[in-house]
Parts: C-alpha cells; structure tokens; sequence
C-alpha cells in the first residue's frame, strides 16, 4: 500500500483523507483530525474514541500511537510504537503493537508518498494502520512538511 497524495494506493478497502474537511475516510469508518502538529496529531471517531499519534523522544525517531482510546487520557486504547530504522538510502519506520511484535515498516519517499507495508503479523484494525501511516506523512515525508 502506498500514500499517494491524499489516497492510500492498494489497501484493502478505500481510504484517503480531505484536507477541506480535516477528515480520514477508511472504508466506512471516518476519523476527525483535531490537531494536526507533527509532533502530536490527534483525531476522533464518531463514537468519541480518540487516535493520537505523539513524538516520544527530543528527535522524530520515536513515536507512539493510541488508537480507539476512550477520553482523552488515553485509556485502554490499542498502544503501537513506530521507530526509525534503516539508513541514510531508505529512511523506514518499524511500527509494532504493545506486545512488541512487528505489525508494519512505513518507508516515506522522496516525492512525498509513503509506503506502507504490512508484517502480516499481528491482527491489527485497518483503521489504525490508516490512521498511523496517514499521521507518518506529516512526519516522513519531505514533501508534506506543514506549518504549525
């Protein structure tokens, strides 16, 4: 799968986000960005369960997302980690579920996409691998920097 632009290319089910909107279309499922700071994006379902997606170290090398959180500390929400990997030719970010097994590598491209890549690991919602790669693009692609 790969973010081209606004649309995820090759994903199980349709999914692009509307910058008019500041919203995450995954199949039927709809995510409202309430922040959309590189170093912290958040984001809301329509039941109120929140995706946060914040910068965990004093670079961009670790970041760790909440998913389906109830209220906004966070609670009982599906925890991932993405951390930087590779070198300087193929920057890649190894994101892993709370019990520490790979669930996806994320690798951003020159041109602005990013690439998704599923381990076919661990079961994991579509919606929070959309979610997760979608926050990524503000962070890994060079292309997609905005100001905040």
């Amino acid at each position: 799968m790969i973010w081209q632009s606004t649309s995820l290319i090759d994903g199980p089910v349709n999914a692009h986000f509307d910058a008019t909107s500041n919203t995450l279309v995954a199949g039927s499922e709809t995510l409202r960005f309430t922040s959309t700071d590189p170093t912290d994006l958040r984001a809301v379902d329509a039941e109120g369960h929140t995706y946060r997606l914040v910068k965990r170290s004093i670079t961009v090398a670790r970041y760790e997302a909440i998913c389906s959180a109830e209220g906004a500390t966070g609670e009982r929400g599906r925890r991932y980690t993405a951390r930087r990997a590779g070198g300087v030719i193929e920057r890649r970010r190894e994101i892993a579920n709370e019990a520490g097994e790979p669930v996806a590598v994320a690798v951003g491209k020159l041109n602005g996409d990013l690439e998704l890549r599923p381990t076919g690991g661990a079961q994991v919602p579509f919606l929070d691998l959309a979610f997760i790669s979608w926050a990524l693009t503000y962070v890994d692609a060079p292309t997609r920097r905005t100001l905040y």
